[in-house]
């Protein structure tokens, strides 16, 4: 067809002679491919599911449009007077129906949004380009058309109908995000080529120049050509419509600017009022967007401050949200109305969430937050991340920790194979603290406080049976157990540790040479000094001690300080070369009350020191061997208060192998 085409306007233009089919080339050529391109519509419609209403309305459009060319070239082609209307008028007019139809159809399948600023758009740009074209079209209409009321009713039906049918497109265009896919290029492309072939038409029939069989007839059926390339483009089916993008704000900005320019030029050169019209109302749209996508922007803005206070997980606020509110709560709450801030961390979360999974974690972490939610009533709840919540609750005549003891109930849970516990911490606002920064510090210590001090609660009694142990194999090697955790209170006294921690180093030192019950009696017991493989065995012991220890969760920390009992400040210990304060404060006390306890003690190699000798000994090893800190505190705990009794002889410290102070 479109070959077919190409020779009729060829001929057209340059006049050939064809001989017998010269009749056909010049007036029925273009018929044909008229009905071929309304036949490739049709075909599209009843072969191809999708689009099927759409494609054979506008097959049935433009059978109709073929019918009127029909008849004007059997009938009206030679006419001497052309009557406005004729029949070939009401079947190119009702063309029209059918093809809004079938736009909308395909505006209905193709595009699936709820965003009214979309088909604000798509008006703006409909009502711009509207305008405009009738400024270019009509102007030259209203000057060259006369004629009774009907003929120019009929004439300018053709103007109007291509307009809506461009603005239609347009619309759609608009729609569909501003994309212009092959569909809407060779569909909007033809429809524009149908109006401005149909302007031309128009004001040369006015103006007395139409010229049946000129070159412009071509641009109808070429039109109807491009329409069927349309119907047979690949076509998406209905998507929702990417929000986001350029094109967005810069295809309203563009029909805006048309809209505008367009009444700007009317002060300058009157356009015609349909075009005037049309540019003030897409201004108007203009001014309804605006008010749309300020309130869009709003709302867009609450939803990202909701999102940035809020928890995801448990829709509790978070850690930025409990921040401000405290800011607030520090500034105007006074001692008549004091503010609890409690701080709760989860006990066996992360069994839990070994055990049955992340997911399993998620669903637990939302349902103990819903509870917590529900038993803070009035007060404000958060997640601060993790496993840790927190409240913010009036207590004003009340206890917090009753508060606390109450809402630890709704973070308890316990089923088969798992209980999930929680430890609480508390300041009150402004009796203890008046900034942020200090009431959490302050509950949280608390809070770390209690769940330590369960968790050495626990290890003691794991402990206890380790002691009971070394106890039955050796009980000199208790004695000097017992010596050194001794010394290592006193240091975390004179360190100033939190009492639990300070727990925690004592256990730990009570247990750091549990790992020796691996080690054979021949070894222990040598009366001489031991050889280099008899001194890589006893260096074994930390890691076997850890090893044993870690057994129970509750000694976990206590299984670390232990491993790292033995390492030296310069990075010269062992088992890992940790050094400097890469070894745990816990391992470096140990470590100083270990070597005093071993250089006070008689060995079957040596004389015991004396305590001032072992004293000076460790202060002439601070920086190398022993962290200078430490010895500094246990210099000044020992010079304070009494010299514990020394252990019976022994086969003692790994240090005697391997510290400068034992050589």
């Amino acid at each position: 067809m479109a070959l077919l085409l190409l020779v009729a306007m060829v001929d057209a233009l340059a006049g050939l002679e064809f001989g017998p089919l010269e009749g056909f080339v010049s007036k029925w050529s273009y018929n044909l491919v008229l009905l071929g391109s309304a036949s490739a519509c049709l075909a599209r419609g009843l072969l191809v599911e999708s689009g099927r209403r759409a494609w054979v309305l506008m097959g049935a459009s433009l059978v109709l449009w073929t019918c009127g060319n029909i008849y004007y070239s059997m009938v009206l082609w030679d006419a001497s007077v052309i009557p406005v209307p004729s029949i070939s008028d009401g079947f190119w007019i009702v063309f029209y129906p059918f093809a809004f139809a079938s736009v909308a159809s395909l505006v209905r399948n193709r595009v699936k949004t709820s965003g009214l600023y979309l088909w604000l758009d798509g008006a703006m740009g409909a009502l711009a380009t509207g305008a405009v074209v009738t400024t270019l079209a009509f102007g030259s209409l209203f000057e060259a058309t006369s004629g009774d009321a009907v003929a120019l009713a009929t004439n300018f039906s053709y103007p109007v109908g291509d307009l809506l049918l461009i603005s239609m497109v347009v619309g759609a265009i608009g729609l569909s995000g501003w994309r212009i896919d092959s569909l809407w290029g060779w569909l909007g492309g033809g429809l524009l080529l149908f109006a401005l072939v149909d302007s031309v038409y128009l004001i040369q029939v006015a103006n007395e120049t139409w010229l049946p069989g000129n070159v412009f007839e071509a641009g109808w059926p070429a039109a109807m050509l491009c329409i069927a390339f349309a119907a047979w483009r690949p076509q998406s089916k209905t998507k929702e419509i990417n929000l986001s993008g350029v094109r967005l704000i810069t295809m309203p900005l563009l029909f805006a600017s048309m809209a505008l320019g367009l009444v700007v030029y009317d002060h300058f050169s009157r356009v015609n009022l349909i075009a005037l019209g049309m540019a003030s109302t897409a201004l108007g749209v203009v001014v309804v967007r605006m008010i749309f996508t300020f309130r869009q922007n709003v709302d867009m803005l609450d939803s990202s401050q909701i999102e940035a206070m809020t928890d995801p997980l448990t829709g509790l606020g978070n850690r930025r949200r409990l921040m401000l509110d405290l800011e607030g709560t520090c500034a105007r709450t006074t001692s008549l109305e004091p503010v609890a801030l409690i701080i709760f961390d989860l006990n066996g979360f992360k069994h839990y969430n070994d055990t049955f999974g992340h997911l399993a974690g998620d669903a637990l972490l939302t349902r103990l937050g819903r509870s917590l939610a529900t038993g803070a009533g009035r007060d404000h709840a958060y997640r601060l991340g993790g496993d840790e919540f927190c409240v913010l609750a009036d207590c004003a005549g009340v206890n917090p920790e009753n508060i606390a003891t109450r809402l630890l109930a709704a973070l308890s849970e316990k089923g088969n194979g798992f209980s999930i516990g929680a430890a609480a911490g508390w300041t009150v606002i402004p009796t203890e603290e008046t900034s942020p920064s200090d009431a959490l510090r302050s509950a949280d210590r608390r809070m770390y406080e209690s769940k330590n001090g369960g968790r050495v609660s626990e290890g003691r009694l794991a402990g206890n049976v380790l002691m009971q142990v070394l106890q039955e194999r050796d009980p000199r090697l208790q004695l000097h157990l017992n010596g050194v955790a001794s010394l290592a209170e006193e240091v975390c006294v004179q360190l100033g540790l939190p009492q639990a921690e300070s727990q925690t180093v004592c256990l730990a030192a009570e247990l750091h040479d549990v790992g020796k019950v691996a080690v054979p009696d021949e070894v222990l017991n040598k009366p001489g000094r031991l050889d280099d493989d008899e001194m890589n065995f006893i260096r074994q012991h930390t890691i076997i001690g850890q090893r044993i220890l870690g057994v129970s969760p509750a000694l976990s920390v206590v299984a670390q300080l232990v491993r790292s009992s033995h390492e030296a400040f310069d990075g010269k210990g062992y088992p890992d070369a940790l050094k400097g304060e890469a070894i745990p404060l816990g391992s470096r006390i140990v470590a100083v009350c270990d070597a005093f306890d071993a250089m006070i003690s008689e060995r079957p190699y040596r004389q015991a020191m004396s305590v001032s000798e072992a004293l000076a000994e460790l202060e002439r090893c601070a920086g190398s061997q022993f962290d200078p800190t430490v010895v500094k505190a246990f210099v000044a705990a020992r010079r304070a208060g009494p010299v514990p009794k020394p252990d019976p002889l022994r086969r003692g410290s790994d240090l005697a192998a391997t510290g400068p102070a034992l050589v």
